[in-house]
């Protein structure tokens, strides 16, 4: 998600009253690191490249499980493409 679009999220939850939890706010795009990454590196001609490793435990699991998305919750509109060449520019 973009950092903007996220702080507006929050400015406007502040300016409201009291509620309980929040709804959850997700970015247009669902992508795994590994896209994002290699997303990244293609945009920016970089020699680099992406190695996959395992780690141990619970919380890498729930990531790599993509258990912090929600694919219900799409409110952003910059995409992580956009935000990257609005990034380089």
């Amino acid at each position: 998600m973009d950092v903007s679009e996220f702080a507006n999220h929050l400015i406007g939850l502040v300016e409201r009253d009291p509620q309980g939890r929040a709804d959850d706010f997700a970015g247009p795009d669902i992508m795994t690191l590994r896209e994002m990454a290699e997303l990244k590196i293609n945009l920016n001609n970089e020699p680099n490249k992406v190695v996959s490793i395992s780690l141990p435990g619970k919380l890498y699991k729930s990531f790599s499980d993509g258990k912090n998305t929600n694919p219900l919750r799409k409110m952003g509109n910059i995409s992580f493409e956009e935000y990257l060449l609005n990034k380089t520019i």
